[in-house]
């Protein structure tokens, strides 16, 4: 089976500013398809720490001081979505149906209008399969100083009890968080959670 991704790796490293989702014809993407996300990635690379991030590092620093600004054309005053490419496969009666997809790795919860002024950010622990998220009440602890300490715990997003939410955690509202969602594109996916350990997230 071809990899329909191979084609990212002629690309610098990094978190792109870009969501995508694409059918597969087979094992295959759209050669159309795949020129517009060639062009795109290029323009994206352009434009250092507005559309491209070249390590999870400055992307996550940036993002932290930028949070709290009042500058409502900052690229994070409404949250992100950091996604991992993923090529899914179902099976049906007629056969299978390939697509690539996103699956979230990290997410500020602000792209949404559900939680007011709080700061509510989500972790998908890959390697244990739990969602582990931080809760932060008006966001006072994060902005008094925002590299302090953060736990994140198995916890539903929605803090009204119950259970924690089933592994894995998806986006809440695609329609308002595709304008703020950025792709990991060759990066291991370990050096996503040392950058957030490296701001003070623990699990």
């Amino acid at each position: 089976m071809t990899n329909p991704l191979s084609f990212l790796h002629k690309f610098s490293p990094g978190i792109y500013r870009i969501a995508l989702f694409f059918a597969l014809e087979g094992d295959n993407l759209d050669p159309e398809y795949q020129t517009g996300i060639e062009n795109k990635l290029s323009r994206l690379e352009k434009f250092p720490h507005e559309t491209y991030f070249k390590t999870p590092q400055d992307f996550f620093s940036s993002w932290i001081e930028r949070r709290f600004l009042d500058d409502q054309l900052s690229r994070f005053c409404y949250g992100f979505e950091l996604q991992q490419l993923t090529i899914d496969t179902t099976s049906y009666s007629g056969g299978l149906f390939s697509q690539i997809n996103g699956l979230v790795l990290a997410s500020d919860l602000a792209y949404t209008s559900d939680f007011g002024h709080d700061f509510i950010f989500v972790l998908n622990d890959v390697t244990n399969k739990r969602v582990l998220t931080y809760h932060d009440e008006e966001g006072k602890h994060f902005a008094e100083d925002p590299r302090s300490e953060k736990l994140l715990i198995e916890k539903p997003v929605y803090d009204y009890g119950g259970e924690p939410n089933k592994y894995p955690f998806e986006s809440l509202n695609t329609l308002k968080s595709i304008g703020q969602t950025w792709s990991l594109i060759n990066i291991p996916l370990e050096e996503v959670y040392k950058a957030l350990r490296n701001i003070g997230f623990k699990w």
